[in-house]
């Protein structure tokens, strides 16, 4: 597997902050949002991003046919998803 290069730290940090404002503007506007008073909601409390525990993975495609996998819901029913992949990676 070839060897990505890891982003720059501040690239880094900058990302993972513009995900979670995405991420709370979704919670407190969407119409999609699980949320019932969006009114009251003020974002979600986040650890601050730290480089040294990003994890680089590489994706690797299922060339099966069989990619269909069935998981059980918390109220007992079963949703079939696909199964696209997997992701390799390692830890220090």
């Amino acid at each position: 597997m070839e060897k990505r290069p890891l982003c720059q730290t501040d690239d880094y940090v900058a990302q993972i902050e513009q995900e979670r404002k995405e991420k709370d503007l979704f919670f407190r506007d969407s119409k999609h949002s699980p949320l019932e008073e969006k009114a009251a909601f003020k974002g979600l409390d986040y650890f601050t991003p730290n480089a040294n525990f990003k994890i680089v993975a590489d994706f690797v495609a299922y060339d099966s046919t069989e990619r269909q996998v069935n998981i059980a819901m918390t109220d007992g029913s079963t949703e079939t998803y696909q199964k696209y992949g997997y992701a390799v990676f390692g830890f220090k």
